[in-house]
């Protein structure tokens, strides 16, 4: 099966678009990374801003007037709903992945000259190239799937993720006393 569709895509050749399975399989897992990273990287935000909105909220209590723990809880769901939402439908572009994959997969530039070569149609004289790019990708990509899998995904959100929570306690805690 992998000989037979790396025939369709030399009889292809020049001017007709470049494709291969293997390219889209690797660029569809850094697209799934990317957006773990988003996901994580949101979170930490949320996270920090979760204490900030906590520290805010007992020295508005404490000096200024009494907050309730609810409107404390809405602010943290927001903040957290906002960044979170934002994550999700910030577009991760097929570009960014191919960027990626050359980078911390070993690509070299391959992948984002894939996506070129992809996007337009080509000479003839560019076929041969076009065949080598391709076989070098159907030959390459599987390492770099396993490259990516073997690389740990460290979203660094447990700590923030600590503190927030102690940091929503403590401002419970204090918030539910009475102001002076």
């Amino acid at each position: 099966p992998h000989r037979a569709a790396f025939a369709d895509l030399v009889l292809a050749g020049a001017g007709r678009p470049l494709t291969t399975h293997a390219a889209d399989e690797l660029l569809g897992a850094v697209h799934r990374r990317l957006r773990l990273d988003a996901l994580a990287g949101a979170s930490r935000s949320a996270a920090w801003l979760t204490v900030v909105v906590a520290l805010v909220a007992v020295l508005l209590h404490l000096l200024v007037r009494p907050v309730s723990v609810l409107s404390v809880a809405l602010a943290v769901t927001i903040t957290w709903g906002v960044a979170l939402l934002r994550a999700l439908v910030t577009p991760i572009k097929a570009p960014e992945c191919a960027a990626w994959a050359d980078r911390h997969l070993g690509g070299g530039c391959a992948y984002e000259t894939f996506l070129e070569a992809r996007g337009n149609e080509g000479s003839l004289a560019a076929a041969p190239a076009r065949q080598r790019l391709a076989q070098w990708i159907d030959e390459s990509a599987p390492r770099s799937l396993a490259r990516l899998a073997a690389t740990p995904h460290d979203a660094g959100v447990l700590r923030p993720a600590a503190v927030a929570l102690v940091a929503a306690l403590l401002a419970s805690a204090l918030l539910l006393m009475p102001a002076q």
